[in-house]
Parts: C-alpha cells; sequence; structure tokens
C-alpha cells in the first residue's frame, strides 16, 4: 500500500456501526467527481445532443444554443449557463470549438462556434466505462470485507461504508437522531446532500441474493443514476464492481463508487 494511503475506522456516533474514511490522494477521486458531475445534468447532455445534430454549415454559438435549447426542449436558462456547459463539454473533449463569421445589425463578428467531435457519443460511452476502471483501483480497502461504497463528494467525501448485510437502505438523516438503532444496519447521509430522499422513505435499498448485489429506487423525489443513466425506481438493477451510483441531482446530489470483490 502506498505510504501516503491509509484506512482509518471511524465508530458512526455511538453505535456499533462503522465506516472507513480513506486518505489517499484526491485526485482522481476529484476527477472522477468532476466528470459525473458533468454529464449527471441533463441540460449537458441536451445541449450536447443540439450541437451532434447541429446542420454541418449551421454556426451555433451559445446564444444559438441557448435558443436551441428552448425550443427544442422548452428549457430557459442564461447564456453563461449555456456557455459553462459548452465549456464543461469542451473541456471531456466531446466537441470542439472553432472561430466563425456571422453577420449581425451591426455588421460582421467573430464568434466562437461549437462542433462535435467525431463520434461524439463514442468517445462518451468510452468516458464512462473509464472512470470506475482505470482511476482507482480499490481493491486494497476492501480489507476483510467484499463489498463497500465509497462516498466521492461533499460532506462525507472519502467515507467507506461496508454492504456486510443483505439488505441496507441508503438515505438522508432528516430530522432524525443519527443515535437510532432503527437503522443501524444502513447507511444514513447528513443533510448537505439535500437532493438524497429522507432514510424514513428511503431514496433506495441495496439487495445481496445469489451472490448478486443490486440497488433498487424506492421512488425518491430526486431519482437515481447509475453510470449516468437513469434508472427507473422499484425496478432492481444489477451492481458491478467499480460502478458509480448518483442519488438525486444537482450541488446536493450524492456519488457513490460500488467496490466488490464478488464480480
Amino acid at each position: 500500500m502506498d505510504k501516503n494511503t491509509y484506512i482509518e475506522k471511524t465508530k458512526h456516533s455511538h453505535s456499533e456501526k462503522s465506516y472507513l474514511t480513506l486518505k489517499i490522494d484526491s485526485n482522481a477521486l476529484e476527477d472522477i467527481t468532476l466528470k459525473m458531475s458533468i454529464l449527471s445534468s441533463d441540460n449537458c447532455m441536451k445541449i450536447l445532443m443540439i450541437i451532434i445534430d447541429k446542420p454541418s454549415k449551421k454556426i451555433y454559438d451559445s446564444t444559438e444554443v441557448c435558443n436551441k435549447l428552448k425550443e427544442n426542449y422548452g428549457v430557459s436558462i442564461s447564456k453563461q449557463a449555456t456557455r459553462k456547459h459548452l465549456e464543461n463539454l469542451v473541456f471531456l473533449d466531446i466537441i470542439k470549438r472553432t472561430e466563425a463569421v456571422i453577420e449581425r445589425k451591426r455588421g460582421k463578428r467573430t464568434v466562437i462556434s461549437y462542433e462535435a467531435i467525431s463520434d461524439s457519443l463514442s468517445k462518451l460511452s468510452l468516458i464512462v466505462s473509464s472512470l470506475d476502471k482505470k482511476q482507482i483501483n480499490f481493491d486494497q480497502y476492501i480489507v476483510g470485507n467484499k463489498t463497500c461504497l465509497t462516498i466521492l463528494n461533499g460532506k462525507y467525501k472519502n467515507k467507506c461504508f461496508k454492504l456486510d448485510k443483505d439488505e441496507h437502505i441508503i438515505g438522508r438523516i432528516g430530522d432524525m437522531d443519527f443515535e437510532s438503532m432503527k437503522y443501524e444496519n444502513d447507511i444514513i447521509l447528513p443533510n448537505d446532500y439535500k437532493s438524497v430522499t429522507r432514510i424514513n422513505k428511503p431514496h433506495g435499498i441495496f439487495n445481496f441474493e445469489n451472490g448478486i448485489w443490486y440497488f433498487t429506487d424506492k421512488g425518491s423525489t430526486n431519482q437515481s443514476y447509475i453510470n449516468i443513466r437513469k434508472i427507473n425506481e422499484n425496478n432492481p438493477i444489477k451492481l458491478k464492481n467499480k460502478d458509480i451510483i448518483q442519488l438525486g441531482s444537482g450541488p446536493h446530489c450524492v456519488y457513490m463508487l460500488f467496490s466488490t470483490k464478488y464480480n
């Protein structure tokens, strides 16, 4: 194990439940979190489709993309927000900037137009698949346990929850006392993750059946995603080693890395 990496076992409040805190170089985790944050944005994905479907000779600057977003999807956001989404896609190397000259009322003007890169959707798929396979190897952290969930963002970033029962529900604490024994085998997140449904609903459930882990969204308010794909409620999804699970959306969601030795 790297000399800069160690595991700290921390008791959760006064109960016997504990989690692991991973003390590692956080660059890889931050890279995953940033990319997942970009890819999980509905507006960002809509903008990507607008760029991919753009007629070859058409100029799409941020103003035109903003207009198309409203025209095609009924979504109204500022030009500044549109430009931010576009630059995030450029950062992922899925689209590119080009200079173009357009006619305005006051004459010709040079603008930044955005173009799709060849096989943009294939590249998007590669980014998603590489996030969990190349960035971090968590096998060394699953010491004495078969499965864990590592929080990738927010207040609980780098905390690793063991999945050592056949069933664990997950949600945020809400008004409940952290010392409550009712959910002692479950994953309780702080209220910082406002987009996650409260534990008494709950947001979702992890089940272990016949050597396979499943995650089910239990009708959460802000939905769940696995590897940026939205999942339907009450439909168990088979989990694979290094899957990235997102509960909720926006700045107050939670990203988790699922690590297991079962598959």
